[in-house]
């Protein structure tokens, strides 16, 4: 779901979606915003935690396995966030291509969410 392909002078540069239900969105924007604004590789941003907004509440919620560093909490906390721990894991998850060019070459840099077990593969045959 949420399939979004970014491209740069018309030639495609990503391509990811993911599932999750109500997750979706905010998981392929954060991998997104991770790859495109951070530089990191395809596979550190499917694997990156990640936080959502529930709708019954204003809050930054994650899964107990995914909560940010204690100072990273202490910082949002004091920017007036709460942070809310999740009971079950996550079962979204979020795959990624990037297309890297050099002049005429392009490699592909898959990734794979390991959530939900996930393995990326590349066929680059004509």
């Amino acid at each position: 779901m949420t399939p979004t392909i970014v491209l740069r002078d018309g030639a495609p540069v990503l391509a990811l979606g993911g599932s999750g239900g109500m997750r979706i969105a905010n998981n392929v924007a954060q991998a997104l915003v991770c790859r495109l604004v951070f530089n990191r590789s395809p596979q550190a941003c499917v694997e990156a935690p990640r936080f959502f907004t529930p709708p019954t509440a204003p809050a930054l919620a994650y899964n107990a396995e995914q909560l940010p560093p204690p100072s990273v909490q202490l910082e949002l906390m004091e920017k007036g966030e709460q942070i809310r721990v999740l009971p079950h894991a996550d079962t979204t998850a979020v795959q990624m291509i990037a297309l890297e060019r050099s002049g005429t070459a392009v490699t592909l840099r898959p990734a794979a969410d390991p959530r939900k077990g996930g393995v990326a593969l590349v066929d680059a045959s004509p």
